[in-house]
Protein backbone atom coordinates (compact mmCIF):
# COMPACT_ATOMS: atom_id res chain seq x y z
CA UNK A 1 0.00 0.00 0.00
CA UNK A 2 2.57 2.40 0.97
CA UNK A 3 4.79 2.09 -2.30
CA UNK A 4 1.52 2.23 -4.52
CA UNK A 5 1.22 5.84 -2.59
CA UNK A 6 4.95 6.71 -3.25
CA UNK A 7 6.07 6.98 -0.10
CA UNK A 8 8.33 4.97 2.12
CA UNK A 9 6.54 2.05 3.71
CA UNK A 10 9.72 1.10 6.34
CA UNK A 11 8.58 4.99 8.19
CA UNK A 12 5.16 2.95 9.37
CA UNK A 13 4.37 0.32 11.83
CA UNK A 14 1.37 -1.71 11.62
CA UNK A 15 -0.17 -3.38 14.97
CA UNK A 16 -2.78 -5.80 14.81
CA UNK A 17 -5.48 -5.51 17.75
CA UNK A 18 -6.83 -8.47 18.94
CA UNK A 19 -10.37 -7.60 18.58
CA UNK A 20 -13.95 -8.53 17.01
CA UNK A 21 -14.60 -5.37 15.88
CA UNK A 22 -14.61 -4.38 12.41
CA UNK A 23 -12.02 -1.21 12.80
CA UNK A 24 -8.78 0.56 11.39
CA UNK A 25 -6.98 3.44 12.97
CA UNK A 26 -3.92 5.72 12.13
CA UNK A 27 -2.22 6.95 14.91
CA UNK A 28 0.32 9.44 15.18
CA UNK A 29 4.19 8.33 14.97
CA UNK A 30 3.24 6.72 11.94
CA UNK A 31 0.90 3.95 13.32
CA UNK A 32 -1.55 2.27 10.99
CA UNK A 33 -3.69 -0.10 13.58
CA UNK A 34 -6.53 -2.79 12.46
CA UNK A 35 -8.16 -5.29 14.35
CA UNK A 36 -8.18 -9.10 14.00
CA UNK A 37 -11.61 -9.19 12.33
CA UNK A 38 -10.55 -6.37 9.43
CA UNK A 39 -7.77 -8.95 8.51
CA UNK A 40 -9.79 -12.13 8.83
CA UNK A 41 -12.84 -11.17 7.38
CA UNK A 42 -11.73 -8.31 4.59
CA UNK A 43 -11.65 -9.46 1.12
CA UNK A 44 -8.26 -8.01 0.09
CA UNK A 45 -9.50 -5.18 -2.20
CA UNK A 46 -11.28 -4.04 0.84
CA UNK A 47 -8.92 -4.25 3.43
CA UNK A 48 -6.69 -2.51 0.70
CA UNK A 49 -9.16 0.44 0.67
CA UNK A 50 -9.07 0.81 4.58
CA UNK A 51 -5.02 1.00 4.67
CA UNK A 52 -5.59 3.18 1.82
CA UNK A 53 -7.96 5.47 4.03
CA UNK A 54 -5.72 5.22 6.82
CA UNK A 55 -2.26 5.56 5.43
CA UNK A 56 -4.29 8.85 3.61
CA UNK A 57 -4.39 10.37 7.51
CA UNK A 58 -0.99 9.69 7.77
CA UNK A 59 -0.01 11.49 4.21
CA UNK A 60 -2.23 14.82 4.94
CA UNK A 61 -0.96 14.89 8.33
CA UNK A 62 -4.25 14.45 10.34
CA UNK A 63 -2.83 11.95 12.68
CA UNK A 64 -0.58 14.88 14.33
CA UNK A 65 -3.16 17.48 14.07
CA UNK A 66 -5.59 15.18 15.56
CA UNK A 67 -3.64 14.56 18.52
CA UNK A 68 -3.12 18.45 19.04
CA UNK A 69 -6.49 18.78 18.56
CA UNK A 70 -7.76 16.45 21.44
CA UNK A 71 -5.03 17.76 24.00
CA UNK A 72 -5.88 21.56 22.96
CA UNK A 73 -9.87 20.88 23.65
CA UNK A 74 -9.48 19.37 26.90
CA UNK A 75 -9.94 22.38 28.74
CA UNK A 76 -13.59 23.20 26.38
CA UNK A 77 -14.09 19.56 27.05
CA UNK A 78 -14.05 20.22 31.20
CA UNK A 79 -15.88 23.30 30.66
CA UNK A 80 -18.91 21.32 28.98
CA UNK A 81 -18.31 18.34 31.24
CA UNK A 82 -18.94 21.04 34.30
CA UNK A 83 -21.83 22.92 32.64
CA UNK A 84 -23.17 19.82 32.35
CA UNK A 85 -22.94 18.61 35.90
CA UNK A 86 -24.36 22.14 37.04
CA UNK A 87 -27.15 21.93 35.07
CA UNK A 88 -28.03 18.31 36.48
CA UNK A 89 -27.23 19.94 40.56
CA UNK A 90 -29.89 23.19 38.91
CA UNK A 91 -32.60 20.79 37.76
CA UNK A 92 -32.23 18.98 41.09
CA UNK A 93 -32.46 21.81 43.39
CA UNK A 94 -35.82 23.70 41.58
CA UNK A 95 -38.34 21.34 41.48
CA UNK A 96 -39.65 22.43 43.86
CA UNK A 97 -39.08 26.15 43.60
CA UNK A 98 -41.93 28.58 43.00
CA UNK A 99 -42.06 30.15 39.67
CA UNK A 100 -40.40 33.45 41.69
CA UNK A 101 -37.71 31.99 42.53
CA UNK A 102 -36.82 30.11 39.13
CA UNK A 103 -37.10 33.94 37.09
CA UNK A 104 -34.81 35.37 39.37
CA UNK A 105 -32.32 32.17 39.20
CA UNK A 106 -32.91 32.67 35.63
CA UNK A 107 -31.96 36.03 35.36
CA UNK A 108 -29.19 36.52 38.02
CA UNK A 109 -27.32 33.47 35.60
CA UNK A 110 -27.51 35.47 32.34
CA UNK A 111 -26.51 38.86 34.40
CA UNK A 112 -23.51 36.66 35.43
CA UNK A 113 -23.29 35.29 31.90
CA UNK A 114 -23.31 38.48 30.18
CA UNK A 115 -20.74 40.18 32.59
CA UNK A 116 -18.27 37.62 31.85
CA UNK A 117 -18.71 37.38 28.29
CA UNK A 118 -18.04 41.11 27.92
CA UNK A 119 -15.29 41.40 30.65
CA UNK A 120 -13.44 38.68 28.55
CA UNK A 121 -14.55 40.34 25.13
CA UNK A 122 -16.51 36.24 24.68
CA UNK A 123 -12.91 34.26 25.08
CA UNK A 124 -15.80 31.45 27.28
CA UNK A 125 -17.83 31.37 23.94
CA UNK A 126 -14.47 30.02 21.88
CA UNK A 127 -13.65 27.85 24.95
CA UNK A 128 -16.44 25.92 24.30
CA UNK A 129 -16.99 26.27 20.71
CA UNK A 130 -13.56 24.38 20.12
CA UNK A 131 -14.86 20.65 20.53
CA UNK A 132 -17.58 21.52 17.66
CA UNK A 133 -14.63 23.06 15.26
CA UNK A 134 -12.21 20.37 16.17
CA UNK A 135 -15.50 17.77 15.33
CA UNK A 136 -15.84 19.37 12.16
CA UNK A 137 -12.07 19.18 10.92
CA UNK A 138 -12.30 15.39 11.93
CA UNK A 139 -15.09 15.16 9.57
CA UNK A 140 -13.15 16.68 6.89
CA UNK A 141 -10.16 14.70 7.75
CA UNK A 142 -12.07 11.33 7.24
CA UNK A 143 -13.94 12.45 3.73
CA UNK A 144 -9.61 13.75 2.63
CA UNK A 145 -8.75 10.43 3.48
CA UNK A 146 -11.22 8.66 1.75
CA UNK A 147 -10.25 10.72 -1.84
CA UNK A 148 -6.82 9.42 -0.59
CA UNK A 149 -7.95 6.04 -1.03
CA UNK A 150 -10.40 6.27 -3.96
CA UNK A 151 -7.77 8.22 -6.32
CA UNK A 152 -4.89 5.12 -5.49
CA UNK A 153 -7.78 3.24 -6.76
CA UNK A 154 -9.75 1.99 -4.10
CA UNK A 155 -12.86 3.78 -4.85
CA UNK A 156 -15.29 0.77 -5.72
CA UNK A 157 -13.83 -1.17 -2.61
CA UNK A 158 -14.18 1.77 0.12
CA UNK A 159 -17.77 2.19 -1.00
CA UNK A 160 -18.52 -1.75 -0.77
CA UNK A 161 -17.17 -1.64 2.37
CA UNK A 162 -19.21 1.51 3.40
CA UNK A 163 -22.46 0.18 2.14
CA UNK A 164 -21.96 -2.60 3.97
CA UNK A 165 -21.21 -1.02 7.63
CA UNK A 166 -24.39 1.17 6.60
CA UNK A 167 -26.19 -2.08 6.26
CA UNK A 168 -25.42 -3.58 9.60
CA UNK A 169 -25.91 -0.18 11.24
CA UNK A 170 -29.14 -0.02 9.87
CA UNK A 171 -29.96 -3.66 10.89
CA UNK A 172 -28.93 -2.83 14.48
CA UNK A 173 -30.24 0.73 15.10
CA UNK A 174 -32.53 1.02 12.92
CA UNK A 175 -33.40 4.81 14.18
CA UNK A 176 -29.81 6.47 13.47
CA UNK A 177 -31.92 8.81 11.47
CA UNK A 178 -33.22 10.11 14.32
CA UNK A 179 -29.63 10.21 16.49
CA UNK A 180 -29.82 13.75 18.13
CA UNK A 181 -28.34 17.10 16.21
CA UNK A 182 -26.05 17.64 18.81
CA UNK A 183 -24.44 14.13 18.75
CA UNK A 184 -23.56 14.96 14.80
CA UNK A 185 -22.46 17.96 15.87
CA UNK A 186 -19.95 16.97 18.15
CA UNK A 187 -18.89 13.85 16.05
CA UNK A 188 -15.49 12.89 14.26
CA UNK A 189 -16.49 11.07 11.61
CA UNK A 190 -19.14 12.05 9.15
CA UNK A 191 -22.07 9.73 8.90
CA UNK A 192 -21.70 6.80 6.43
CA UNK A 193 -24.10 8.29 3.63
CA UNK A 194 -22.06 11.57 3.38
CA UNK A 195 -19.27 9.40 2.76
CA UNK A 196 -20.75 7.38 0.01
CA UNK A 197 -22.47 10.91 -1.38
CA UNK A 198 -18.65 12.12 -1.28
CA UNK A 199 -17.08 9.50 -3.25
CA UNK A 200 -19.17 8.99 -5.96
CA UNK A 201 -17.29 11.32 -7.95
CA UNK A 202 -14.00 9.35 -8.03
CA UNK A 203 -16.35 5.59 -9.13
Amino acid sequence: MTARAGVDGSRYDLWVEESDGLNALAAAGHIVAVTRRALRDLPTSQLGAVLAHELGHHTSGHSWSGTLGWWYAVPSRCAWRMLGRLRSRLRRSVRGASVTALIVVVVLAGYVAFTTLRATYGLPLLLLAVPCLAAAMGRQAELRADAHAARLGFGHSLALTLHERLAEQSAARPSEALCRPGARLLSRHPDLRTRLERLQKYL
